[in-house]
């Protein structure tokens, strides 16, 4: 990536995995990063505070909550390098997935997947448009290869994705106009390195099961 010295990224989800190993990828290419993490104390946290350069903002952030949306754009614009006209992107990285028979899923279970994977998602973007148009900058979100592709036992986390990807479709064509670029990213299998596997949700599960 080229000229990336002095830019800021705001990334959701990195406790672990994609969204870790970018904050620190960022961090190092000389970036702004905050860091969205759910657990701000957590191990992936504080693995980002002792390895990253202070450059990088640990920013609270529970994408099903407004409030803590709104202190986390309120929290970027009161951080930002002198220089920044506001936020270069957003990497909407957080998700969550519940890997089992659809007719074994309760409702509750099939509304956590969906507020945090798609609407919490949109919210984030929503929230943090003014700061991105300001630049203008662009909004990165990471799908799946699920968005175009069928497998059995993540029908609801599939059908979010491919939530995901009409709506980044259409505000792509939206966003054209201001000079914000919109893409997304379909990824394949990141299971074993990242904690999309929620315990609360996929433990329920199988609870209710056996």
């Amino acid at each position: 990536m080229k000229g990336t010295s002095n830019k800021t990224v705001f990334i959701t989800g990195c406790d672990s995995g994609m969204g870790h190993r970018m904050a620190r990828r960022f961090d190092g290419m000389g970036m702004y990063v905050f860091a969205g993490c759910l657990q701000p104390e957590g191990k992936g946290a504080l693995e980002l505070k002792k390895s990253c350069s202070d450059r990088l903002h640990i920013v609270p952030l529970d994408i099903t909550k407004d409030d803590q949306i709104q202190n986390a754009v309120a929290y970027v614009k009161d951080n930002l390098p002198p220089e920044a006209k506001g936020l270069y992107c957003l990497i909407n990285n957080a998700g969550v997935l519940a890997y089992t028979d659809f007719e074994l899923m309760t409702p509750k279970m099939c509304e956590e997947v969906i507020n945090i994977n798609v609407l919490g998602t949109m919210f984030v973007t929503k929230h943090f448009l003014p700061l991105i148009c300001k630049t203008p900058g662009r909004i990165v979100t990471i799908t799946s290869i699920l968005a175009r592709l069928v497998y059995p036992r993540v029908a609801v986390y599939a059908a979010t994705k491919h939530a995901l990807s009409g709506f980044f479709s259409t505000l792509r064509f939206e966003l054209q106009e201001k000079g914000v670029h919109v893409a997304t990213v379909e990824p394949g299998d990141f299971s074993t390195t990242t904690d999309i596997m929620q315990v609360s949700i996929y433990g329920s599960v199988e609870r209710s099961f056996f």
